[in-house]
């Protein structure tokens, strides 16, 4: 373990102040003050305090569950399902608040949810099969020489 004059270039601020740490095995602990951190980061301490002990909301709990929904509807369709169909997967689940399409790819996007592959598109409009006219007339095409008629 390393010297107490070792350790003082490890650490920001003071001991006597807040300080977030972090101990990793056999390394020395690296102590930061919450100041120095938020001073980093760009945000107040007051909003970080704020972050640190908010309730989720009723939105939040809402995606929560959007997302465990997600993640069995794809294991179960093999990740073959973008968020159009999703979301109609998750309709059919009749949830007691509505789901829309914008939700559900933010989510997705959020989580990095992606289709695997593109499914190929059906055609809708069959073709016609083409045929080959009976020669009525029997006309011969044949020319014995070029730029002549026969």
């Amino acid at each position: 373990m390393p010297s107490q004059k070792n350790w003082s270039k490890y650490t920001i601020g003071r001991w006597n102040g807040r300080t977030i740490s972090s101990d990793s095995g056999n390394e020395p602990k690296w102590v930061y003050k919450v100041s120095d951190l938020v001073k980093a980061a760009g945000v107040s301490r007051q909003a970080y305090y704020k972050w640190l002990t908010h309730e989720p909301t009723v939105h939040d709990i809402q995606d929560q569950e959007i997302l465990k929904l997600v993640k069995q509807l794809e294991a179960q369709h093999k990740h073959c399902v973008g968020y159009d169909k999703m979301t109609r997967l998750i309709k059919q689940e009749r949830l007691s608040y509505t789901v829309n399409k914008k939700r559900v790819m933010r989510i997705m996007k959020e989580h990095s949810i992606k289709v695997d592959y593109r499914q190929p598109k059906r055609k809708r409009v069959q073709e016609q099969e083409t045929y080959e006219a009976q020669n009525t007339l029997n006309r011969q095409f044949e020319q014995a020489a070029a730029n002549q008629s026969g």
